[in-house]
């Protein structure tokens, strides 16, 4: 019988340098939020600021990069960084 999947993915995961597991782990927590993130469709600016705020409450700089990125292709190089701004 094959092994499943799940057990195979888990193998590989745990082979894995700390490195490595940590951004796996990042993407599986992430997963909801990515997945809105690269969607073509343009997200409301209250999502993106919620977003922006979340990761900076929670030091989570990469996500931070990822919807300011967002921000960007969703609202144009004006909007870069709005929520920073005093």
């Amino acid at each position: 019988m094959a092994e499943g999947l799940d057990k195979k993915l888990e193998r590989m995961i745990r082979s894995m340098p700390e490195d490595k597991k940590a951004a796996v782990a990042w993407v599986m927590e992430n997963y909801d939020t990515l997945d809105r993130i690269l969607s073509k469709e343009p997200l409301e600016i209250n999502e993106t600021t919620d977003i922006a705020v979340d990761a900076t409450v929670r030091e989570d700089y990469y996500m931070l990069a990822l919807i300011l990125y967002k921000e960007v292709r969703d609202f144009g190089a004006d909007y870069f960084g709005s929520l920073f701004r005093s």
